[in-house]
């Protein structure tokens, strides 16, 4: 439930959103859109789910089952092919429906899931083990690892699920460095934009939670506490992020390879970001995870202060930063909501509060979904989604008003 002295006017917010989100105003940019977990209604079935444990209203759990079960519509209907990720795809449809336990009607469905999602998962251990490791393939958002998220979320009622852990846990244990470099990671240049290839012409390394090797770091984490083998990876790895950070003072966004595949100095490609998708907020959460599952005190504390430091940059620049999830202020939140209810330490709340504070104010009653997205693309947008519109904002502002555990975020490897 929403804990007291909270501000009214957080909890105002999020019951306006949850309205406005129910109307019949709200539209995807397609079919694609409208069931995932990204963008559509299996991202909003968490939204509700997580808002009726929060602020106990019946009426948000019979949406929670409504939105579910129009993405459930869609796919079963064939109204569109599905992709295998998690956020864009089957495993994130399936995701939501492990997650909000609409009822044991949806066995069926989440048994054919498993096989379906069984022979994508294999298929991209096999063909990844011996090379270097592509975004698309093996990322949180839409690859290997995000599919692991599924996995993880199945394996207490699954079979399946617990062998394709096993199996993704090998996987790593293939492509994670021995010294804990990340050069396995070697992202090839195609497939990013002109500019970014043009300076990485030899491929890059991503450091980026959503694509990158944070996301691998944490999920191996997750999967680890009896896996010595893996764990020990997990810790060598960890070691040499904190080490590089210690060295240069830093993380960039990623990290441009040489011709032989190996790296000298770290090339500034862009300023790095305290943000969940690319940036140092998503690389302290999942060095903290890599402590936790290790039993390193000395690494979690280390990123816990590197956390503390980098969100510093965001109080003299918040009108420089969005308000999403992926690439926004909520996405911090998130983090150091996470971090403050783990650690109690006093020096995240100043800035917490400032955040949410923001958040707060950015909400326009006027506007169709209360936040508004900016793009070159696009322009002025309303996008209701979980992981780059209204809905997942709205989540973040839950998690820090509400005592209920926001086990929600386990879908962005924050947890």
């Amino acid at each position: 439930m929403i804990a007291s002295g909270v501000p009214g006017k957080a909890r105002d917010i999020v019951i306006d959103l949850a309205e406005k989100l129910s109307g019949g105003d709200v539209s995807f940019a397609g079919t694609q859109d409208a069931q995932s977990l990204s963008r559509g209604n299996s991202g909003l079935s968490i939204f509700y789910d997580y808002a009726y444990k929060a602020v106990g209203l019946a009426r948000y759990r019979k949406l929670s089952q409504l939105c579910l079960l129009r993405a459930l519509k869609i796919a079963m209907m064939g109204q569109v092919e599905l992709s295998p990720g998690l956020f864009t795809g089957l495993a994130g449809l399936g995701f939501a429906a492990t997650h909000v336990a609409l009822s044991d009607d949806l066995t069926t469905f989440l048994e054919q899931t498993d096989q379906v999602l069984a022979s994508t998962s294999d298929a991209g251990a096999i063909a990844l083990s011996g090379d270097p490791i592509e975004g698309p393939m093996f990322d949180l958002v839409s690859g290997v690892i995000g599919l692991g998220v599924y996995w993880h979320a199945r394996s207490p009622k699954s079979d399946q699920a617990r062998r394709q852990l096993q199996a993704i846990a090998r996987y790593l244990t293939l492509v994670l460095n021995a010294d804990g470099s990340p050069i396995s990671y070697a992202t090839p240049q195609r497939g990013y934009d002109p500019q970014l290839s043009s300076r990485c012409p030899h491929g890059l390394i991503n450091c980026g939670m959503a694509h990158g090797v944070p996301g691998a770091i944490a999920f191996a984490s997750l999967i680890s506490r009896n896996n010595r083998p893996l764990r020990d990876l997990v810790h060598k790895n960890a070691t040499w992020w904190i080490g590089t950070r210690q060295k240069y003072g830093f993380w960039p966004d990623v990290i441009s390879l040489a011709e032989d595949g190996t790296y000298a100095e770290f090339d500034t490609i862009a300023a790095p970001r305290p943000v969940w998708c690319y940036g140092s907020a998503g690389i302290c959460r999942a060095l903290m995870m890599a402590g936790r599952a290790t039993d390193d005190a000395g690494i979690y504390n280390q990123a816990v202060t590197y956390l503390a430091d980098d969100s510093q940059l965001v109080l003299t620049s918040l009108d420089q930063v969005g308000n999403t999830l992926c690439h926004g202020l909520a996405g911090l939140s998130q983090i150091i909501t996470r971090t403050y209810r783990e650690t109690g330490d006093r020096r995240l709340l100043p800035m917490l509060h400032t955040i949410f504070e923001a958040l707060v104010d950015r909400y326009d009653f006027n506007l169709p979904l209360g936040y508004r997205d900016w793009s070159k693309e696009l322009g002025f947008t309303d996008p209701p989604g979980l992981l780059t519109g209204a809905a997942g904002i709205g989540l973040a502002l839950l998690s820090f008003c509400s005592t209920s555990e926001p086990d929600w975020d386990r879908v962005l490897l924050v947890s």
